[in-house]
């Protein structure tokens, strides 16, 4: 008989809820988020099993984890909670929406495949993030001392102190710690622009095919890298239009 599962993962606990071929709820359980724990107790479930999980922080994890123990895994967009919310509400949901083939949205899991790649443009692109931020507080600073910020130069080093002396002596000093937090950051980024450079160039080696032509300037090898998955050639030509961080993220 077959079984449909629903697991609702948080960080501390995973609530499992099991539905069988007719609709009817079968049992619940909450265990600990942690391999072993999930591995046992989807092993006590009889098989054949369909294991149906939402896409978030843990979902690329638990789909490396747990494939192999289930006939198949769906990873679902974030649906849309109706009626009260609960961790069993929702893992039964998941369950019968797998069983009834109602997901219509799965995200593409490949934790293994570009998984360096993908890491290092996450992390690029929230270390991106907070330079960004980190220039919006110190423009903020010189705003809310009525002295006008525009343009770039007030990030630049060699133009600081004459931005600094426009500032009154009680707010230099948040400014200057601003200014090493920017130049910080900096350097972070251009540590993983290398790092991200340097793994495309090794991933675009090693899955470009033979009739492959050389990357040119209009094609990189993190858009071969893309072209070069098991998606559709539709899907992948979508993605060649698509921005290094968007192609990272299809990827998961």
């Amino acid at each position: 008989m077959e079984r449909y599962i629903g697991i609702d993962a948080h960080s501390t606990s995973c609530t499992i809820a099991i539905v069988g071929p007719s609709g009817r709820h079968l049992g619940s359980q909450v265990v600990e988020t942690s391999g072993r724990a999930l591995v046992e107790a989807i092993r006590k479930i009889p098989r054949p099993r369909h294991l149906c999980m939402e896409e978030g922080t843990q979902s690329a994890w638990l789909h490396e984890l747990l494939a192999p123990e289930v006939e198949e895994l769906v990873v679902a967009s974030v649906m849309v909670s109706r009626g009260p919310k609960s961790d069993v509400h929702d893992a039964f949901g998941l369950a019968e929406a797998l069983r009834l083939a109602a997901i219509s949205t799965p995200v593409f899991k490949a934790p293994t495949r570009f998984a360096l790649l993908r890491e290092l443009v996450r992390a690029h692109s929230m270390v991106t993030r907070d330079v960004v931020r980190t220039q919006n507080r110190i423009k903020s600073t010189y705003r809310a001392r009525g002295v006008p910020t525009t343009g770039n130069s007030v990030y630049r080093a060699d133009q600081r102190d004459e931005w600094l002396a426009r500032l009154p002596a009680t707010s230099r000093a948040s400014a200057e710690l601003l200014y090493s937090a920017l130049d910080a950051l900096r350097e972070v980024k251009h540590t993983a622009q290398r790092q991200l450079s340097a793994s495309e160039s090794t991933i675009g080696s090693k899955t470009r095919r033979p009739e492959h032509r050389a990357c040119s300037p209009s094609t990189t090898c993190r858009e071969h890298a893309a072209w070069s998955s098991t998606r559709e050639p539709q899907q992948n030509q979508a993605l060649m239009r698509r921005s290094p961080a968007a192609i990272a993220t299809r990827l998961e």
